[in-house]
């Protein structure tokens, strides 16, 4: 800092030009590093659920840091023309990240699917542009384009989350407003509308919450799919009872474990009863061949027992 102080205008002014050309290019190599930990399941291995949970939880950048920077990863894996202009400057990493939300948004809603030509003639128009502006443009070629959910936390106790909805979803909510008005006791806000909601259909889907309501549920009998038969151990099915050990013993979250630094993956979501030793390896349907997994580590375990190859097809970035 000292140093800078002794420099004289010119010369502070090109330093500074040669300090954001270096971040430009580190910003470039760091789409690269994370196109390759992409590509390896790197952030599987650590025992993360996503690219997404490793670099805010591992590398240390905020929600939207890590979302533009992945955002932008993708594009430049689809047109590498990207990366100059990224190091120019001529594209920032907003925009990059924008542009590739409205690629993924087109093709979500069935508008349009671009080719690698046609998204590098749209980069183009977009070179020089602001945010701001980089979204008005889009806009016009998709005018009922829906904005982007937003999560962000404003203090440890309260999250904001924005999102934009149908008039036909706004509706049934109104709806639900007046038939849960009881429960809502007086608050007629969104907010305490999701959280009685939330706690109606966790009644109904958490399997836990479903065990303790059984209050005269009947003890396994011999034939009990508890002790699993030679029929149920060669079918993929999984009963209720298996499911509801399984879901007990893994205390709801997946089961994933870093075998180098003994990190659990934290995932609650979308949970899959996994097989330890494959089904298609003869691994039968019993709770002791059966943990719970998050689909990043039960789509990692299928990479690792049958091979990157047999796999590219089914898994999103190995390519």
């Amino acid at each position: 800092m000292h140093k800078l102080k002794n420099l004289s205008q010119s010369a502070l002014i090109s330093e500074t030009k040669s300090a954001i050309l270096e971040e430009r290019r580190a910003t470039t190599r760091i789409l690269h590093c994370f196109r390759e930990i992409e590509s390896r399941m790197l952030y599987a291995e650590s025992g993360f659920s996503s690219l997404h949970e490793m670099a805010i939880k591992y590398f240390g950048l905020s929600e939207g840091a890590a979302h533009r920077r992945i955002s932008a990863m993708r594009l430049l894996k689809e047109v590498p023309d990207l990366a100059p202009a990224l190091e120019e400057g001529r594209i920032s990493l907003s925009v990059a990240s924008t542009v590739q939300d409205f690629f993924r948004a087109e093709k979500r809603e069935g508008k349009k699917t671009y080719d690698r030509e046609a998204k590098l003639e749209l980069l183009k128009k977009m070179e020089g542009k602001s945010k701001r502006h980089c979204e008005q443009e889009l806009r016009t070629i998709s005018p009922l384009l829906k904005p982007r959910e937003k999560e962000k936390a404003l203090s440890a106790d309260a999250i904001e989350v924005r999102f934009t909805m149908t008039p036909e979803l706004a509706e049934k909510l109104g709806r639900l407003k007046g038939i849960l008005a009881h429960q809502m006791k007086g608050d007629s806000s969104y907010a305490k509308l999701f959280e009685v909601m939330a706690g109606i259909a966790l009644k109904k889907a958490d399997p836990e919450t479903k065990k303790e309501r059984k209050t005269t549920a009947k003890q396994p009998s011999p034939t009990s799919p508890t002790q699993t038969s030679p029929a149920r151990s060669q079918s993929r099915y999984v009963p209720a009872q298996i499911k509801s050990e399984v879901w007990r013993r893994g205390q709801g979250q997946c089961e994933y474990v870093d075998p180098i630094c003994g990190k659990r993956c934290d995932s609650r979501h979308s949970l899959e009863y996994d097989h330890i030793v494959p089904f298609a390896k003869g691994g039968p349907t019993e709770s002791d061949n059966l943990r719970l997994a998050c689909r990043t580590h039960n789509t990692y375990a299928a990479v690792r027992e049958f091979g990157r190859e047999k796999m590219e097809r089914y898994v999103r970035g190995l390519k």
